[in-house]
């Protein structure tokens, strides 16, 4: 996932970089897809799960090892997500977030 962060129209390297921070080596899970919590070893664990059009999908991962988000985790949401977060702290600004994941696969908002 690639994401491009501005603020009235200037490109904020510093908020690209926080993001890119806080999500390096992280699985951004919906809050929804979440099955269920177990611990092992010591560690807690969120199992998710989802039904795609390829089938049905279930991952185990530690719970250090994910953010969780309140809307789906797709390129879309994730860019409305991260809009309407810098949004909430600073209201008089214009965010605008591109997010890409592939070729013909992006989203941008802006607000």
């Amino acid at each position: 996932l690639k994401i491009e962060i501005g603020r009235n129209g200037q490109r904020e390297n510093d908020l690209m970089r926080d993001w890119a921070k806080k999500w390096e080596h992280i699985y951004i899970g919906s809050q929804e897809d979440i099955e269920s919590e177990f611990e092992r070893a010591g560690d807690v664990y969120y199992q998710f799960s989802y039904q795609a059009n390829q089938g049905v999908f279930r991952l185990a991962l530690p719970k250090s090892r994910c953010d969780i988000i309140p809307c789906d985790s797709t390129v879309e949401c994730i860019a409305a997500y991260i809009a309407n977060s810098l949004k909430a702290s600073d209201v008089a600004s214009v965010f605008r977030v591109k997010a890409y994941e592939g070729v013909s696969k992006g989203a941008i908002v802006e607000n």
